[in-house]
């Protein structure tokens, strides 16, 4: 009884329209997102990529005697 009844010292509409005028949207807001493909397996990507040769060089065994 009153729980959402508004005092007069304190009028307020909770619901109603925002104080501020809405800001305008900057450039980078107004571009679109672009299509996202969080693992780059879809087909028809294009990309750069480097390929790294790694020479790479055999262990030497251990010997017969040594436990590890």
């Amino acid at each position: 009884m009153g729980l959402f009844a508004s005092h007069p010292d304190n009028p307020f509409e909770w619901a109603g329209l925002p104080s501020e005028p809405l800001r305008q949207h900057t450039d980078a807001e107004l571009l679109e997102d672009p299509p996202v493909d969080p693992f780059a397996i879809a087909t028809g990507t294009s990309g750069a990529s480097i390929s790294i040769s790694v020479e790479v060089t055999p262990a030497d065994p251990a010997p017969a005697d040594d436990p590890l």
